[in-house]
């Protein structure tokens, strides 16, 4: 009965360490996410402003006066 019971208890530990691992694997892919959160935002803004300047190179090649505008 005493082989039983010790292995009880070395079942129960291990049980808790891979709860335990679990939790911080857990915590680790939370963090992960918010980290491609906020990779994903910033190259969305980037993806934006380049865009934008394209947008800006396309409208000046339509209307050369534009871009003279702003010149002296």
């Amino acid at each position: 009965m005493s082989e039983y019971t010790e292995e009880v208890q070395q079942q129960r530990a291990q049980l808790s360490r891979l709860y335990e691992q679990q939790e911080s694997l857990n915590e680790n892919i939370k963090g992960l996410k918010q980290i491609i959160a906020t990779l994903e935002y910033v190259a969305g803004k980037e993806t934006t402003k380049e865009e934008q300047k394209l947008q800006d190179i396309i409208d000046r090649a339509k209307d050369p006066k534009q871009s003279n505008t702003g010149k002296k």
